[in-house]
């Protein structure tokens, strides 16, 4: 039943007419603002947020960024491209090296790059072919290199300390010298920024380009803070991996006698930040998670494509997604709970491909597994992934499992469709976003 009200103006008559459904939506929206309005009055008022936000240190900060984000704006949508970006340019290595993390965030960028390119070379040497990056998912292609060449590394470097001798120096001897040869090795081409330089080059439209402002800009502000500022559950271990993971000369293997349970967890994350340990600088490991909070919003964009939404659609969600306050905090923090995002956004990327290719072969229960071996693979690999960076992950392995058996089920009882609809096929449809909503928050 719709609800109608008739606005008189001296020109025109405008009619306009409420469903019930956006009856509902204009309500939650105004209890939505109330609900957000009254905390955030609350926390400014009765906090010690205020002082922060008052101080100079604050105030610098919001008109650096600001500044920086403008002129970003305008470098991707001016017609003299090749001058706003040389100008653009100009004003960040400024930015850096004011906040001194221009050092920083290149031996990051070498490091995370030089994964990539380790997974390259692993790939052309297994497969004896190279990917192809014109596809629309390439997003997801450069994470399974990444990972690939991450896990690599990963399985040489415990392996050495197995046999003790992976020591720190000794790990991050060999991490230079297998990074280094596989930049060396790789074409500039399968670099993460050339990809990153394709895609922004490419876009058009003001609003893209607002939002693509605001995360190249939020980068920036993130590395600037890592050099300012640490959470305590850095300072108290992440941040002091030669003493609570390698010890004095020892490997991870062997005991420092810590009897907190927190020693004991899984510690691949904490393997990943031991090379940049002991170095004389906090940015470089804090850095680390800067670029691990830019995969889990690439991985995203690249698993937004399969609920059908178009780019500007994907810009939108995935700017929301990083610019949560929590996932923020957590970008410049050495716990793993990013690389863990991103593991299981991974694996529900590939659960989602595993049931698209169940509708594509409706009716062949048997064809359905032997063809996506590889998905299937994959998709337990990185449920496995997720269990080696935090204990919290065991419960969300679970559910997602249970999502892959209900799928696997309705494909060979031939069941009507349990967890998903027909909208995953679609073309980005009203209920693509509460699906993605759905995968997002579990």
């Amino acid at each position: 039943m719709n609800i109608g009200r008739i606005f008189h103006t001296d020109e025109q008559s405008i009619t306009l007419t409420l469903s019930k459904n956006n009856l509902f939506a204009i309500v939650g929206f105004f209890l939505g603002i109330i609900f957000i309005a009254v905390p955030i009055i609350g926390f400014l008022t009765n906090s010690g947020f205020y002082g922060n936000a008052t101080s100079l240190r604050f105030i610098h900060g919001l008109i650096e960024l600001s500044f920086l984000m403008i002129f970003c704006w305008w470098a991707l949508i001016s017609k003299y491209k090749f001058i706003a970006k040389f100008i653009f340019g100009v004003l960040v290595l400024a930015y850096l090296r004011r906040h001194a993390i221009d050092l920083a965030i290149t031996i990051d960028l070498l490091y995370i790059e030089g994964f990539l390119a380790f997974g390259v070379i692993i790939n052309r040497f297994a497969l004896h072919k190279g990917f192809d990056f014109a596809d629309s998912r390439r997003s997801i292609t450069l994470i399974l290199l990444f990972t690939t060449g991450l896990m690599t590394w990963s399985t040489i470097v415990w392996t050495v300390g197995l046999i003790k001798i992976g020591t720190l120096p000794v790990v991050q001897c060999l991490t230079v010298f297998i990074l280094g040869i596989s930049l060396l090795l790789t074409d500039w081409r399968d670099r993460f920024v050339y990809h990153t330089y394709s895609f922004i080059r490419n876009m058009s439209g003001w609003s893209n380009a607002f939002f693509m402002a605001i995360l190249i800009t939020t980068v920036l502000g993130l590395f600037a803070r890592t050099n300012v500022v640490a959470d305590f559950d850095s300072i108290w271990y992440g941040l002091r991996l030669n003493d609570n993971f390698f010890g004095d000369g020892a490997t991870p293997f062997d005991s420092l006698n810590l009897s907190t349970f927190v020693y004991y967890y899984p510690k691949l994350y904490e393997m990943i930040l031991s090379p940049m340990s002991n170095i004389g600088d906090f940015s470089t490991i804090l850095g680390v998670s800067v670029f691990f909070w830019i995969l889990l919003l690439v991985a995203s964009y690249g698993f937004l494509i399969q609920f059908g939404f178009d780019l500007q659609k994907r810009i939108i969600v995935v700017s929301v997604i990083g610019t949560i306050p929590a996932i923020l905090n957590m970008s410049t923090s050495t716990k793993g709970e990013l690389i863990q995002a991103l593991f299981f956004v991974m694996a529900i990327d590939q659960l989602v491909s595993f049931y698209k290719s169940q509708k594509i072969n409706q009716g062949q229960k048997n064809h359905i597994i032997k063809s996506n071996i590889s998905i299937i693979l994959l998709f337990f690999s990185f449920m496995l992934l997720t269990i080696s960076t935090r204990p919290s992950s065991l419960i969300y392995v679970a559910l997602i499992t249970i999502l892959f058996i209900l799928v696997v089920i309705k494909n060979f009882l031939g069941m009507k469709t349990i967890v998903m609809n027909d909208s995953l096929s679609s073309n980005g449809n009203k209920s693509d976003l509460l699906y993605a909503r759905f995968f997002f928050l579990i």
